[in-house]
C-alpha cells in the first residue's frame, strides 16, 4: 500500500506552511514592520448586549487521555463561552490571546520564526469583558457550541462569537487538546497538537491514516457531547450563568474538521436544534455516517471552489449528507473566498491575500455578511423570529450560490 507521508502534495499538510505565514502575517517585528504591515483589533459587534466571557477547564472523568503518554489522566476539556454581560460597554478592554508568549514560542520553536516577529500579537483588542457578571434577566437564551478546526482554537472565531453574544446567544467553545494548536493548563505544562500529518510515523498508509483520523473524529465529537453535559450541570457549575441557558435550545457550529465534527455529534446528540458547519472537512467523516439522516437543519458557508481540498471527495460527502437529511440543508458557496476567511485569520491584516492564504473578497464586506447570515438564520431557527430569506443572502454578495434540499 502507498506510504501517505510520502504523497508529494496534500492541502492539510500544506496547512503546515500557511499555518507560519498566518501568524507571522498577525504579527510585526519592530517599528518599520508596524509601520508598514499594521494589525487591526477585532471589529466591535453589532447587537444591542455588551459581552462578558469566561474560561473553564472542565473534566471528563468517563475518559481516560488518549495519547500514550497521558493514559493516566482523564480528558481534559478547556472551554470559553461568551454571553451577554450586566453592564459594560463596548470598548476593546481585553486581549484577544490569553497566552500570546506560547504563541510566540511554539512557532518560533517549530517553524524557525525569529520571536520578534511576533511580538505584536499581544496588543490585539477585543470587546468582551473576561469574567463579566451575565445579564439578568433575560430569561433563558438559546446555546451554541462552536468546534474549531485542526491546529485551530477555542477562541478562532471570536468575531462570530462576539457578534452572536450581543444579539443574546450563549456561545461555548473548547479546545480539543492534541487537536488544538496548543492548550496550557498551568505554568507547568502545556500540550502540543500531535495530530497534524507530519506527526504520523513514516509508512503510515491511507488506510491507517484515515482510521486515526476517524478516531480523532470521535473523540472530538465526545468532547461536544460532554459539553453538553456539563451545560446540564452548570446550576452548580456557574450559578450566574446558568439561567441565561436553555439546555433544550442547542445548536453546534463548527470550523473545517471541526465542521465534520459537529456533523459527527448530530448523530449522537438527537436533540440538536440546528447545525452549522463553516468550509467543513468532511473527509474524516466514515461512510456510515456520511450515509445516515442526520435529522437537524443545516446550514453550510464554504468556498465556492474545491481546490482548496484537492480531493473532490470532500464536496461528495457533503453532498451526500445532505441528500440523505430528513430536515431542510441550506449550502451557500461564497466566490473569491477561501478556507481561512471563515475564521478570525483574515481579518488582522490585508496581507494574508498577498500570499494566498485568504480570499480576494473584500473581509470587511464579508464580515458583515457572515454575521448577518449567522444571526438571521439562528435568529429564524432557533427563536422563530424574523425570516431567513435566500433571495436577500443572494444580495448581500455578488455570484454568492444558495443550494437548498
Amino acid at each position: 500500500m502507498r506510504d501517505y507521508n510520502s504523497k508529494k502534495k496534500t492541502k492539510i499538510m500544506k496547512m503546515k506552511y500557511f499555518t507560519p505565514l498566518i501568524l507571522l502575517f498577525f504579527t510585526s517585528c519592530a517599528t518599520i514592520v508596524r509601520q508598514i504591515l499594521p494589525l487591526e483589533n477585532l471589529p466591535l459587534p453589532t447587537g444591542q448586549y455588551n459581552v462578558g466571557t469566561k474560561i473553564y477547564t472542565w473534566e471528563d472523568s468517563s475518559r481516560k487521555e488518549w495519547f500514550g503518554e497521558e493514559s493516566n489522566k482523564f480528558r481534559r476539556i478547556p472551554v470559553q463561552v461568551w454571553f451577554p454581560m450586566e453592564g459594560g460597554t463596548k470598548q476593546l478592554n481585553s486581549p484577544y490571546l490569553q497566552y500570546p508568549q506560547d504563541y510566540i514560542r511554539v512557532i518560533s520553536a517549530d517553524f524557525d520564526i525569529p520571536g520578534s516577529f511576533l511580538l505584536n500579537v499581544k496588543n490585539i483588542r477585543t470587546s468582551a469583558t473576561i469574567d463579566g457578571n451575565p445579564k439578568s434577566g433575560l430569561g433563558k437564551r438559546p446555546i451554541i457550541i462552536f468546534s474549531h478546526g485542526l491546529g485551530g482554537f477555542k477562541n478562532q472565531n471570536t468575531i462570530q462569537m462576539e457578534e452572536l453574544a450581543s444579539h443574546g446567544y450563549i456561545i461555548f467553545a473548547c479546545d480539543h487538546v492534541y487537536d488544538a494548536g496548543f492548550v496550557r493548563f498551568s505554568e507547568d505544562e502545556i500540550i502540543y497538537s500531535k495530530s497534524f500529518v507530519w506527526h504520523f510515523p513514516k509508512g503510515t498508509t491511507d488506510e491507517e491514516y484515515w482510521d486515526t483520523r476517524e478516531k480523532h473524529l470521535s473523540i472530538r465529537s465526545q468532547d461536544i457531547s460532554f459539553i453538553i453535559d456539563q451545560i446540564e450541570k452548570l446550576d452548580t457549575i456557574d450559578p450566574a450563568l446558568s439561567p441565561l441557558c436553555d439546555s433544550q435550545n442547542i445548536s453546534l457550529m463548527g470550523h473545517s474538521f471541526g465542521g465534520s465534527t459537529v456533523l459527527s455529534t448530530l448523530l449522537r446528540e438527537k436533540s440538536i436544534n440546528s447545525c452549522i458547519a463553516l468550509d467543513a472537512w468532511t473527509l474524516p467523516m466514515p461512510s456510515h455516517e456520511i450515509n445516515q439522516d442526520i435529522n437537524t437543519s443545516l446550514l453550510h458557508l464554504g468556498q465556492l471552489s474545491d481546490k482548496f481540498w484537492g480531493n473532490k471527495n470532500n464536496r461528495l460527502k457533503l453532498d451526500t449528507l445532505v441528500q440523505n437529511n430528513k430536515k431542510q440543508s441550506i449550502r451557500i458557496r461564497v466566490p473569491q473566498t477561501k478556507h481561512f476567511d471563515y475564521s478570525d485569520f483574515s481579518y488582522f491584516t490585508w496581507a494574508t491575500k498577498l500570499f494566498g492564504i485568504t480570499g480576494k473578497i473584500n473581509r470587511e464586506k464579508f464580515r458583515l455578511s457572515l454575521n448577518k447570515i449567522l444571526v438571521d438564520y439562528l435568529n429564524y431557527i432557533t427563536l422563530n423570529k424574523g425570516e431567513f430569506s435566500i433571495e436577500r443572502v443572494k444580495q448581500l454578495y455578488g455570484g454568492i450560490e444558495v443550494i437548498t434540499n
